[in-house]
């Protein structure tokens, strides 16, 4: 146990500069922002769902975060075992700590100008602790998404790199395919499935909860495929 702490730690120290980089950057393009807003600006403005970009920043990571770490502790004698369940630790904690931070963001911008974080545009729902649920489930999915394709692409070889890249455009038409064949049905219960999923079944009031239950499920089936593949991953330069 102390040594997956240790991994998890080393793991959070890694991603400390790009964690710092990047609120640098999101301080200084609010900064400037609101210093348009004031001198050229007819009102306060309004401003809403910068907490995207921490989603989005949280699957960058996960693209980022597994060849280094799988070289480091492979050299260091520590089982796959241990890495993943650093992973899963470390994860956990960066999704928690960016939900947190964007939380915080949203306080401050909102007492500077009107300002609309993502779960109140898609939910109109403001309740903190739903709010810091909702945002680590997602984030927590966006990480262990970003790390499970960058799995892929290591354990594959440069033709499956290509097939992978590819399947994507694939799958879209193949769907645009399905969809005209069945004459628009199969696109909408596709749209069924997934406003079922974010909690959306019953457009008036809308429930996140449900949402949250997706996103850990899909983040759980993104671990659990990463496990099965850095089992037998072998070490490349």
């Amino acid at each position: 146990m102390s040594r997956i702490l240790k991994v998890a730690k080393w793991q959070l120290y890694d991603a400390r500069k790009a964690v710092f980089l990047f609120y640098l950057v999101i301080a200084s393009v609010l900064a400037l922002i609101t210093i348009l807003n004031v001198l050229y600006g007819d009102g306060p403005g309004k401003m809403g769902g910068v907490d995207v970009n921490e989603v989005v920043f949280c699957f960058v990571l996960g693209l980022n975060s597994y060849t280094g770490a799988f070289k480091f502790t492979q050299a260091n004698s520590i089982t796959r075992r241990s890495l993943f369940a650093a992973t899963l630790v470390s994860f956990a904690g960066i999704a928690a700590f960016m939900t947190l931070a964007s939380i915080i963001v949203g306080t401050i911008l909102k007492s500077i100008m009107p300002y609309e974080g993502m779960m109140m545009q898609l939910y109109r729902i403001e309740a903190r602790p739903t709010q810091f649920i909702w945002g680590f489930a997602l984030n927590t999915f966006a990480i262990f998404l970003g790390w499970m394709i960058t799995m892929v692409y290591y354990r594959s070889s440069r033709l499956q790199k290509t097939l992978v890249s590819l399947s994507p455009a694939f799958l879209i038409m193949g769907l645009i395919y399905l969809n005209n064949r069945t004459g628009g049905r199969l696109g909408a219960a596709l749209i069924r499935a997934m406003r079922k999923a974010l909690g959306f079944a019953d457009m008036i009031n809308p429930n996140p909860l449900v949402a949250v239950f997706s996103f850990f499920v899909a983040a759980a089936c993104c671990a659990a495929l990463g496990f099965l593949l850095i089992r037998r991953a072998p070490i490349r330069s």
